[in-house]
C-alpha cells in the first residue's frame, strides 16, 4: 500500500467527484501524505499546504475532500486503522482456528508467539512506514484530537482481546482480569519495541543496518523469548504456592 508521492509538474486540482475512481485515488494519496507528515511533525506543525504539496495536489483539494484539518487528521487515523486491521485479520483468524481444538499449552504458546512474530514482521517492513508508527504514538498524546480511538478500536482491542482469551487459561486467570490484560499488553509491547528502537538495536549489535537476514535472526530470538514467557507463566500458575 505505501508508495512514494510523485509530484506532478502541475498540481492536481480537485475536479474529480468523490465517488469516482480517480477521486478515490486522489483522496487516498492525500491520506497517505497526511499520515506521513502528521507522523513526522505532529498535528500542530503540519499544515494543509504541506499535505497538498506532498500529495501533489492543489491546496483546495483538502477542504474539498475532507473539510477542516482536524477532519483530515481523523480520517487519516481511520485509514491507518482500516489498513492495519485488514493486514492483521488473516493472522488473527488463523490463530483462532488453530486453537479451536484441544491442544497442549506448549502448542498454544507457539501459536500465540507465531501470531505476534507475524505482527512484528509486518511492522519491520516498509509496508508500515516508520512515520505511520509515529502517527500512532503521537495519537496517544494528541488527546484533543480523534486519532487514537479508531486505532484502538479497530486494531489494538480486537488483537489483545483475542490474546487475552487464549492466554487466560495458561496463567489461571479470567480473560478480563487485570493480570491477564497486563501480561498480554507486555507481550504485545515487545513486538512494537523492536521496530521503534531498531536504530538502537543496530547500534548495540555493531551492525551497519538491519538486513532481512538479521531481521529474521532478531525475530527468531523474540519468538523463543515469547514462548519462554508464556510457558514460564503457565508453570508458575501450576506450581504449589
Amino acid at each position: 500500500m505505501p508508495t512514494d508521492f510523485p509530484t506532478p509538474s502541475q498540481p492536481v486540482s480537485p475536479s474529480q467527484p468523490l465517488s469516482s475512481p480517480r477521486g478515490a485515488q486522489a483522496r487516498e494519496r492525500m491520506l497517505m501524505a497526511a499520515l506521513d507528515l502528521f507522523g513526522q511533525h505532529g498535528f500542530e506543525a503540519t499544515t494543509t499546504r504541506m499535505v497538498a504539496q506532498h500529495a501533489g495536489m492543489n491546496l483546495g483539494a483538502i477542504p474539498y475532500y475532507f473539510g477542516a484539518k482536524e477532519d483530515l487528521y481523523t480520517q487519516s487515523a481511520t485509514f491507518l486503522a482500516d489498513y492495519m486491521a485488514q493486514r492483521q485479520s488473516p493472522a488473527l483468524v488463523a490463530l483462532q482456528l488453530g486453537v479451536s481444538q484441544q491442544i497442549t499449552p506448549e502448542v498454544l504458546s507457539e501459536l500465540i508467539a507465531d501470531f505476534l512474530i507475524e505482527h512484528a514482521r509486518l511492522l519491520m517492513t516498509e509496508e508500515v512506514p516508520a512515520s505511520w508508527l509515529m502517527f500512532f504514538l503521537r495519537a496517544q498524546t494528541e488527546t484533543h484530537l480523534d486519532g487514537f480511538e479508531p486505532l484502538y478500536g479497530r486494531v489494538i482491542a480486537p488483537m489483545q482481546s483475542t490474546l487475552c482469551r487464549l492466554i487466560a487459561p495458561l496463567i489461571g486467570q479470567e480473560p478480563d482480569a487485570a493480570p491477564t490484560r497486563l501480561f498480554t499488553f507486555n507481550l504485545c509491547q515487545q513486538v512494537l519495541t523492536h521496530r521503534l528502537f531498531d536504530r538502537v538495536l543496530v547500534r548495540r549489535m555493531d551492525w551497519e543496518s538491519l538486513s532481512p537476514e538479521r531481521g529474521n535472526e532478531v525475530l527468531a530470538m523474540l519468538r523463543r523469548t515469547l514462548i519462554d514467557q508464556l510457558m514460564g507463566a503457565q508453570r508458575a500458575h501450576l506450581s504449589p504456592r
